[in-house]
């Protein structure tokens, strides 16, 4: 999972770590990136994390943040 691997480099308290967690699995099934392994996972979580940086701690304003930060239409 990418988003681990990138949150080791963060310094987010451990239920902030949950949310963007399933937060990053339940985007990426929305995108349907679930099952893949590619850059746009890595991108997914990046902007995850990028929203969370700005304070976004809630699982829909994540969601829409990241969704607009990687250009997608709702």
């Amino acid at each position: 999972m990418p988003i681990y691997r990138l949150l080791q480099e963060q310094s987010f308290e451990p239920d902030v770590v949950i949310t963007l967690s399933s937060t990053f699995e339940e985007l990426c099934t929305f995108l349907g990136l679930a099952k893949t392994t590619d850059s746009l996972r890595d991108r997914v979580a990046e902007s995850i994390i990028t929203c969370a940086k700005k304070g976004i701690r809630d699982p829909m304003q994540l969601r829409q943040c990241a969704l607009k930060d990687l250009g997608h239409r709702n």
